[in-house]
Parts: C-alpha cells; sequence; structure tokens
C-alpha cells in the first residue's frame, strides 16, 4: 500500500520522535510504501527553517534514515489541476497524493476530512495505526 503524509504529520514526527505522528510515520515505512514529493519535503524544510530553525539536523537525519520514495511533482501539475481543496496552499498535498498513486493521505488537516478525493482514503495518523 502506498502512504503519503503530509507536511504537518512529518513536522510533528522530527520534533516529537516518541509521538504518535512519529510511530505512524515509522510503522508506515516498515510495513508500507512510503511517498514523500518534492513540494511536500520543500514544506517541511520551509517551516523548519522559518520556526524551528535549531532543529534543521534533527530534519536532515530524519529524511536521511527514512525510508521512502522520492516523487517529482512538476509545479505545472499543481497548478493545472482540476482538484478542488478548502485551503488553496494544501492543493500540493492532494494533488502530490493523487499524481502519486497514493492509496492513503495521512494528515492532521481537518478540511481534508469529509470529502472524497478521487479513491485515496484520508486519515489521521492514530486511524492510521488503528487500521494497518
Amino acid at each position: 500500500m502506498k502512504v503519503i503524509f503530509d507536511s504537518n504529520v512529518l513536522l510533528s514526527a522530527g520534533l516529537f520522535p516518541k509521538g504518535k505522528a512519529a510511530e505512524t510515520v515509522n510503522y508506515a515505512a516498515a510495513k508500507h510504501t512510503v511517498i514523500l514529493t518534492n513540494t511536500i519535503i520543500d514544506e517541511v524544510e520551509r517551516v523548519v527553517v522559518r520556526k524551528f530553525t535549531e532543529y534543521k539536523p534533527v530534519f536532515e537525519r530524519f529524511f536521511a534514515c527514512l525510508d521512502y520514495e522520492y516523487a517529482y511533482v512538476p509545479e505545472e501539475t499543481i497548478r493545472d489541476s482540476i482538484t478542488t481543496i478548502d485551503d488553496p496552499k494544501d492543493k500540493h498535498v492532494l494533488v502530490s497524493a493523487l499524481f502519486t498513486g497514493a492509496d492513503i493521505l495521512v494528515t492532521g488537516d481537518n478540511h481534508f476530512f469529509g470529502k472524497q478525493h478521487d479513491g485515496i482514503k484520508i486519515m489521521k495518523p492514530s486511524e492510521f495505526l488503528d487500521r494497518y
């Protein structure tokens, strides 16, 4: 199963290595195929530089140790996609999930929930752990 993580889950996993998000990411990497894209990694890096500068080496190690498949999502693919979402800043996350053929998107953002997104299951970290 292909699992893609929103940046908020990855940030939580890196900042709190014993927390639920880290447990979810580590479990997914051990049992499933984790996919990360250029846009999601870039968003994590921007937030770390802006808010958690002292944690930059932690996130470098986090990504270096994480077993994942990297996928490049062209900017024009995101821009030209007819996919809609309540928060336009997160369109790249949903388009990344669609573009990579992910089965599950794990996120903490509530605006993803309650809508159908072309067959992608959208779950919070604890829900993913409970189900898989």
